[in-house]
């Protein structure tokens, strides 16, 4: 550092700890105020803060609830809630040691009726029994990603 300039360090709040989501905080892994029964919950996981942010604020236009997370420890502390989560929007490429698709493995695996939406920025997404529902390739039209969720849960009530 050079003499006479100030070292900035902000302060972020443990995300294990609380997690806003909507107007819902989660508290020891257990929701503090619950969703709308009537709203589908979608947990996005999205490193990028500013496209994480668009999709969710999308979705909630959209009459979603959203969950968000920004790698897949994240999104596993919330996919362990008693939040009923309808729908895994996530990434291929995400901080930390597991990706989205092995994510999305994980939650196939343990909630076989939660549907998964993948998006990456590479050409193709390899098809290896994931689980994926849909798959979007980056950049994406958000109008479409909502459209497919909407048809997606409608799909999965009848």
């Amino acid at each position: 550092m050079r003499p006479g300039t100030k070292q900035f360090a902000p302060s972020f709040p443990n995300v294990s700890a609380q997690k806003v989501c909507r107007t819902v905080v989660l508290s020891e892994g257990k929701p503090v105020v619950p969703f709308s029964p009537d709203s589908p919950v979608v947990l996005v996981v999205e490193d990028e803060v500013i496209i994480r942010m668009a999709a969710a604020n999308e979705l909630r236009s959209h009459g979603f609830d959203v969950m968000e997370a920004d790698n897949a420890k994240e999104a596993i502390i919330l996919l362990k809630t008693q939040v009923p989560i309808a729908l895994l929007f996530t990434d291929v490429r995400l901080p930390g040691s597991m990706n989205g698709l092995a994510l999305a493995r994980l939650v196939h695996e343990e909630h076989p009726d939660m549907k998964i939406v993948v998006t990456t920025a590479n050409p193709a997404m390899p098809d290896d029994g994931h689980g994926v529902d849909a798959f979007f390739r980056k950049p994406y039209r958000l109008d479409r990603v909502v459209a497919s969720i909407e048809s997606l849960l409608a799909n999965g009530r009848d």
